[in-house]
Protein backbone atom coordinates (compact mmCIF):
# COMPACT_ATOMS: atom_id res chain seq x y z
CA UNK A 1 0.00 0.00 0.00
CA UNK A 2 1.12 3.46 -0.82
CA UNK A 3 1.79 6.13 1.63
CA UNK A 4 1.23 9.17 -0.53
CA UNK A 5 0.10 12.25 0.67
CA UNK A 6 -2.10 14.88 -1.17
CA UNK A 7 0.35 17.55 -1.10
CA UNK A 8 2.71 15.23 -2.22
CA UNK A 9 0.77 13.88 -5.44
CA UNK A 10 -0.51 17.10 -6.18
CA UNK A 11 3.15 18.37 -6.15
CA UNK A 12 4.01 15.95 -8.61
CA UNK A 13 0.88 16.87 -10.91
CA UNK A 14 1.36 18.75 -14.16
CA UNK A 15 0.62 22.46 -13.38
CA UNK A 16 -1.96 22.71 -15.81
CA UNK A 17 -4.53 19.54 -14.39
CA UNK A 18 -3.77 21.88 -10.51
CA UNK A 19 -5.29 25.00 -12.27
CA UNK A 20 -8.02 22.52 -12.92
CA UNK A 21 -8.23 21.14 -9.53
CA UNK A 22 -8.33 24.06 -8.24
CA UNK A 23 -10.62 25.82 -9.54
CA UNK A 24 -13.24 22.57 -9.05
CA UNK A 25 -12.35 23.25 -5.28
CA UNK A 26 -13.25 26.61 -5.91
CA UNK A 27 -10.12 28.26 -5.72
CA UNK A 28 -9.60 31.21 -8.63
CA UNK A 29 -6.15 31.49 -8.27
CA UNK A 30 -3.16 29.56 -6.71
CA UNK A 31 -0.18 31.14 -5.59
CA UNK A 32 2.74 31.05 -8.22
CA UNK A 33 5.19 28.50 -6.41
CA UNK A 34 4.52 25.33 -6.99
CA UNK A 35 5.22 24.45 -2.98
CA UNK A 36 2.69 26.94 -2.29
CA UNK A 37 0.24 26.47 -5.01
CA UNK A 38 0.00 22.40 -3.61
CA UNK A 39 -0.16 23.49 0.22
CA UNK A 40 -2.73 26.00 -0.98
CA UNK A 41 -4.89 23.56 -2.81
CA UNK A 42 -3.82 20.56 0.11
CA UNK A 43 -5.81 22.83 2.43
CA UNK A 44 -8.93 23.92 0.63
CA UNK A 45 -9.23 20.23 -0.01
CA UNK A 46 -8.94 18.98 3.24
CA UNK A 47 -11.05 22.07 4.49
CA UNK A 48 -13.88 21.06 6.91
CA UNK A 49 -16.72 19.42 5.01
CA UNK A 50 -15.18 19.72 1.41
CA UNK A 51 -14.90 16.70 1.10
CA UNK A 52 -18.24 15.58 1.82
CA UNK A 53 -19.56 18.15 -0.47
CA UNK A 54 -17.35 16.68 -3.69
CA UNK A 55 -18.65 13.32 -2.57
CA UNK A 56 -22.11 13.98 -2.69
CA UNK A 57 -22.36 15.91 -5.97
CA UNK A 58 -20.22 12.88 -7.47
CA UNK A 59 -21.89 11.52 -10.10
CA UNK A 60 -22.59 7.78 -8.83
CA UNK A 61 -19.76 5.94 -11.61
CA UNK A 62 -17.40 8.04 -9.80
CA UNK A 63 -18.35 7.61 -6.49
CA UNK A 64 -18.64 3.83 -6.94
CA UNK A 65 -14.66 4.04 -8.68
CA UNK A 66 -13.31 5.72 -5.49
CA UNK A 67 -15.35 3.05 -3.55
CA UNK A 68 -13.48 0.30 -5.08
CA UNK A 69 -10.53 2.11 -4.69
CA UNK A 70 -10.75 2.67 -1.31
CA UNK A 71 -11.81 -0.93 -0.81
CA UNK A 72 -8.74 -1.75 -2.32
CA UNK A 73 -6.70 0.12 0.29
CA UNK A 74 -6.10 3.33 -2.07
CA UNK A 75 -4.11 2.15 -4.32
CA UNK A 76 -5.04 -0.85 -7.51
CA UNK A 77 -2.83 -1.16 -10.35
CA UNK A 78 -3.18 1.33 -12.80
CA UNK A 79 -4.28 -1.25 -16.14
CA UNK A 80 -6.80 -3.09 -13.71
CA UNK A 81 -8.26 0.44 -12.49
CA UNK A 82 -9.02 2.04 -16.03
CA UNK A 83 -10.10 -1.08 -16.96
CA UNK A 84 -12.99 -0.73 -14.85
CA UNK A 85 -13.52 2.73 -14.53
CA UNK A 86 -12.26 4.17 -18.27
CA UNK A 87 -9.59 5.55 -19.75
CA UNK A 88 -8.01 9.31 -18.79
CA UNK A 89 -6.93 10.70 -21.82
CA UNK A 90 -3.81 12.37 -21.88
CA UNK A 91 -3.58 15.78 -23.09
CA UNK A 92 -1.23 18.66 -22.92
CA UNK A 93 -1.88 22.21 -21.76
CA UNK A 94 -2.79 23.71 -24.94
CA UNK A 95 -4.90 20.29 -25.66
CA UNK A 96 -6.86 20.70 -21.98
CA UNK A 97 -7.59 24.23 -22.33
CA UNK A 98 -8.85 23.82 -25.23
CA UNK A 99 -11.06 20.52 -24.78
CA UNK A 100 -11.76 21.20 -20.88
CA UNK A 101 -12.23 17.43 -20.20
CA UNK A 102 -13.40 17.73 -16.79
CA UNK A 103 -16.50 19.28 -18.26
CA UNK A 104 -17.46 16.09 -20.00
CA UNK A 105 -15.04 13.04 -19.02
CA UNK A 106 -15.27 10.46 -20.96
CA UNK A 107 -15.30 8.24 -18.06
CA UNK A 108 -15.47 8.10 -14.47
CA UNK A 109 -11.59 7.51 -14.29
CA UNK A 110 -11.31 11.30 -15.51
CA UNK A 111 -13.70 12.64 -14.33
CA UNK A 112 -12.03 11.72 -10.61
CA UNK A 113 -8.61 12.94 -12.43
CA UNK A 114 -9.51 16.42 -12.70
CA UNK A 115 -11.12 16.76 -9.03
CA UNK A 116 -8.00 16.07 -8.11
CA UNK A 117 -9.43 12.38 -6.49
CA UNK A 118 -7.39 10.09 -8.47
CA UNK A 119 -3.47 9.95 -8.83
CA UNK A 120 -1.26 7.47 -10.93
CA UNK A 121 2.30 7.31 -9.54
CA UNK A 122 4.85 4.14 -9.27
CA UNK A 123 5.04 1.76 -6.54
CA UNK A 124 7.84 -0.69 -5.67
CA UNK A 125 6.23 -4.11 -5.45
CA UNK A 126 7.56 -7.72 -5.42
CA UNK A 127 8.44 -7.76 -9.21
CA UNK A 128 10.04 -3.92 -9.26
CA UNK A 129 8.28 -0.79 -9.75
CA UNK A 130 4.39 -1.08 -11.04
CA UNK A 131 1.76 2.03 -12.13
CA UNK A 132 -0.98 2.40 -9.58
CA UNK A 133 -4.32 4.32 -9.59
CA UNK A 134 -4.09 6.08 -5.99
CA UNK A 135 -6.40 7.74 -3.64
CA UNK A 136 -4.25 9.64 -1.53
CA UNK A 137 -4.29 9.13 2.81
CA UNK A 138 -6.14 11.63 3.67
CA UNK A 139 -8.87 11.04 1.18
CA UNK A 140 -9.42 7.57 2.31
CA UNK A 141 -12.12 7.07 4.40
Amino acid sequence: MSSHTLEQCLVESDPARLEVIARLWGLESLPKRRREATAALAERMLASGELEQVWTALPPEERAALTALQTAGGTTPWPTFTRRWGQVRTMGPGRMAREQPWETPVSPAEGLWYRGLLFRTFVEGPTGLYEVALLPQELRA
